[in-house]
């Protein structure tokens, strides 16, 4: 169809030349001007020009249709081992008793003791008018002396009753315990002043720790006669 339109357009084209020039030639053909139809013309034109645009598209290669490219990437998934819960025992347990806490000892003095068996010691006076108070002490409750160390034992004593201590009938002296070596050697130490009701006063004795190491102890009396007014305790360690 579309052909033959382009056929009819070519022979309206070329018809009205073709019989001028044989006229022209011959003189036997009257002499006809063609005004061709320009509406028609165009008509014709415009559909040869969609119809070869048709024509190449339908004859145009196929492109490849292009698939998309996914690029994969693996996550990688660790499983976190399970902990299993520890459940107490439901027994009742008896808890072990905690051992006895140690007792440090100075590796210089031997665990035994050196001190002597305590006996019965005097009883103090119960009397108003004579009674003693025992203040500080030197040394200290198992101070550590080195062996054969000369050492003052030292007691500070209050009087605390009504009577005056008359220095010539009050004297200390030891009763029980371990046997101390005094630089002088008596069987009391006599008091070198009176001392009236609220005064105190201070009772020396020279002496020695003993010469083997260990713990030692002793107690003496400051006392009238029989009369004991209080005690007076020595206490100490000797160590090497």
């Amino acid at each position: 169809m579309e052909k033959a339109k382009k056929i009819i357009a070519l022979f309206i084209i070329i018809g009205p030349l073709f019989l001028n020039a044989c006229s022209a030639e011959g003189g036997g053909f009257p002499t006809v001007t063609y005004t061709p139809d320009t509406k028609l013309l165009n008509q014709i034109r415009t559909e040869a020009v969609e119809t070869a645009m048709v024509q190449l598209t339908l004859e145009a290669p196929k492109l490849p249709t292009l698939q998309p490219q996914f690029t994969y990437t693996p996550t990688l998934i660790y499983a976190l081992p399970t902990l299993a819960p520890t459940l107490a025992s439901t027994g009742t347990s008896t808890p072990s008793p905690l051992p006895p806490p140690a007792t440090v000892i100075p590796t210089s003095v031997p665990v035994i003791s050196n001190s002597a068996p305590q006996n019965e010691l005097p009883q103090v006076a119960q009397s108003s008018a004579y009674q003693c108070e025992l203040g500080d002490q030197m040394p200290a409750p198992e101070a550590y002396l080195h062996t054969n160390a000369p050492f003052d034992a030292v007691w500070f004593v209050n009087n605390i009753g009504t009577e005056k201590w008359d220095k010539t009938l009050i004297t200390y002296y030891q009763v029980d315990g371990d046997e101390f070596r005094a630089r002088r050697k008596v069987d009391s130490y006599e008091m070198t002043e009176n001392v009236g009701p609220g005064r105190d006063t201070k009772l020396i004795i020279d002496m020695y720790a003993p010469n083997t190491p260990g713990h030692y102890k002793a107690t003496y009396v400051l006392a009238m006669g029989d009369l004991v007014l209080c005690y007076l305790p020595l206490d100490i360690n000797a160590v090497e």
